[in-house]
């Protein structure tokens, strides 16, 4: 194994201490916790000055007892000894060079690293026969969990306070499944393996290495070389970091891969050139800080198609070349090219902060799929539709933009130019001050493909019910800045800046844009405005009263329609819940008065509108 010591500038009144070149790089603790080896040397507060200790940085920053730094013991002043590295995920999430800036000067507070004797560390083991056999009992084992069918030592209580014995049936059966020669899929996550060796199972078509202590990519290498069958292979949580890459002999054949523009990874060199069974590849929180790596992988594996890279670092994905034929670092806005089979990337929690950088995916032609969740992205670019120089997300149906910082409602209108049908959207500022159907009912009327959003149908009732509700809306705030008479034009401007699908929908929902439309053209304050109303109870204990028949202003608030509804068909005021629906309107459907403070003319209840009254638990 190998190690890359990092060496950080010392502030005043610290010292450095001389280190010794680690000799591996991934370890793990009696616990399990793991970690990196940073430095191995003496430390200046040890007693013994002249031990060897390995300064480790944790994955998890709650194993740890300091930052790299202590208190010399000759000296009384601070020695910073190693400090914790920015590739790590849990630095990234502690606050980064920010808050190693800040940290106080008695040893910061980063508590992410300790000092440990080599003796308690565990450094990995290999992945061979016994490893993988250790996960399964052979077939001819004596031992069994459930001899005549009872776990043994195994009981439960009854609910009448006896013990009932646990029963596993069909164990033989089970363990005849899940022998190695027979399985095509297999699971090794945290067991520790940190080196790859000859073994027997050439034909498993999927392996799951999650958390074990890999940190070489010729490791990576040795095991495509180990099981040529691999179809899916899972590497998260194991640190590789970035696989460089320098030129090589253009003068190779033809199948020695020319194609790459003279560039392949010096260290992920398998012995082949072209693995096409591998389909699936997941390198979550591995330490990249690079998109070229993943370039450089798509062209061992032309038949990936689904690629996931979550929580890595690529907020540098405009200064990628388009391909890996360059290795200049400049801005870039062409399209990334490659990945021409890659059908779904995820790339969620990976610093990206601008459209601009998701655009350099847009003519990656058989992308379907594309997961940006957890990221910074503040705006989405509007794209003109008659601009055809090239492609445009021509694939892509689903986008799942979680967890972002879209704050402006018109970004959410800039969707429509992608041809996606399902979106999932969440906690993102424009929507952190509505409530859930609320949210759910804007995007539904704003975006005019959607078929799923938040992974749930949107029904062709659904649709009509939010694009009404929407118009409504949209028209009450076009109302009230008419009414108010300050900067009329302009807000006005901006309101259907914001609300570029409200002429569309007016015109598409004309019958129920009427009530709406005489409020606009009347005449007078809004104050003025009076309505005849029908008030009709769907409570169930007073369902056969009479509907009630009354001429309204329409400035009445719901609250105090709620009052009235609790006299007249004596419902308790909490329990209340009340719709409205048009009348005239065909198929209308009940539209929710949701806020107490608001008016009926807010809703957009017009003349001739019944008010429906339910009664619900609250």
């Amino acid at each position: 194994g190998r190690i890359i010591i990092i060496i950080v500038s010392m502030t005043l009144n610290q010292q450095t201490s001389p280190a010794m070149k680690p000799l591996i790089t991934r370890v793990r603790d009696p616990d399990g916790f793991i970690g990196t080896i940073m430095y191995v040397g003496p430390v200046a507060s040890a007693k013994n000055a002249s031990e060897i200790y390995a300064g480790v940085a944790w994955d998890d920053a709650t194993r740890g007892k300091h930052d790299g730094s202590v208190l010399c013991r000759a000296t009384n002043k601070i020695v910073r000894h190693f400090s914790y590295p920015s590739f790590s995920k849990a630095f990234r999430s502690m606050g980064g060079l920010e808050m190693r800036s800040s940290s106080s000067p008695e040893f910061g507070g980063n508590k992410g690293c300790s000092f440990m004797r080599p003796s308690k560390l565990d450094f990995g083991v290999p992945l061979d026969d016994a490893l993988l056999r250790s996960k399964y009992v052979e077939e001819d084992d004596p031992h069994l969990e459930a001899p005549n069918n009872i776990i043994t030592g195994a009981t439960v209580r009854t609910s009448g306070g006896r013990s009932k014995p646990i029963e596993l049936l069909g164990e033989l059966k089970i363990r005849k499944k899940q022998q190695l020669e027979k399985l095509k899929e297999i699971s090794l996550r945290n067991l520790g393996v940190s080196s790859i060796l000859q073994h027997s199972f050439g034909h498993l078509r999927g392996i799951d290495l999650s958390g074990n202590l890999l940190h070489d990519w010729k490791e990576v290498a040795a095991m495509l070389d180990s099981f040529p069958c691999l179809e899916e292979l899972c590497l998260s949580s194991n640190l590789l970091h970035d696989t460089f890459a320098s030129p090589v002999s253009t003068s190779s054949s033809e199948n020695d891969r020319a194609k790459l523009d003279g560039i392949i990874g010096t260290d992920f060199q398998p012995k082949k050139q072209c693995y096409d069974m591998l389909k699936r590849l997941v390198l979550n929180n591995c330490g990249l800080s690079s998109f070229r790596t993943l370039q450089i992988l798509d062209h061992f594996f032309p038949n990936l198609d689904d690629l996931c890279a979550v929580s890595n670092d690529f907020s540098k994905l405009n200064m990628v070349s388009s391909s890996i034929g360059s290795q200049e670092e400049t801005e870039e806005v062409t399209p990334i090219k490659g990945f021409d089979r890659l059908v779904t990337l995820d790339l969620s929690d990976c610093c990206i902060s601008s459209w601009g950088h998701v655009e350099r995916f847009r003519a990656l032609p058989c992308l379907r799929s594309l997961s940006l969740n957890d990221n910074a992205i503040a705006s989405i670019g509007r794209h003109d539709v008659n601009n055809n120089k090239d492609r445009y997300f021509e694939s892509l149906k689903s986008i799942d933009l979680v967890g972002n910082q879209v704050s402006l409602w018109k970004d959410i209108a800039n969707i429509n130019a992608l041809p996606v049908t399902s979106l999932r959207f969440r906690n993102n500022p424009v929507t952190s001050t509505l409530g859930a159907s609320e949210s759910r009912s804007s995007l539904i009327a704003r975006l005019c493909n959607l078929n799923f959003l938040n992974s749930s149908p949107v029904s062709a009732k659904e649709r009509i019910e939010a694009e009404r509700r929407y118009i409504r809306i949209v028209a009450r705030e076009l109302l009230l800045v008419e009414e108010s008479g300050d900067d009329v034009q302009e807000r006005r401007e901006y309101i259907l800046t914001d609300n570029p699908r409200f002429d569309e929908l007016k015109e598409m929902h004309r019958d129920s844009m009427l009530g709406v439309n005489s409020n606009l053209t009347q005449g007078g304050r809004l104050a003025n405005d009076t309505m005849n109303i029908a008030i009709v109870s769907m409570a169930p204990s007073s369902c056969t009263k009479d509907p009630l028949r009354k001429r309204l202003p329409s400035s009445l608030t719901v609250g105090r329609l709620k009052s009235m509804c609790s006299r007249a068909f004596d419902i308790d005021y909490a329990n209340i819940i009340l719709h409205f629906r048009e009348a005239n309107v065909k198929d209308s459907l009940p539209t929710l008065l949701d806020d107490e403070e608001h008016s009926l003319s807010y809703f957009g209840v017009s003349d001739g509108c019944e008010i429906l009254v339910n009664e619900g638990e609250r």
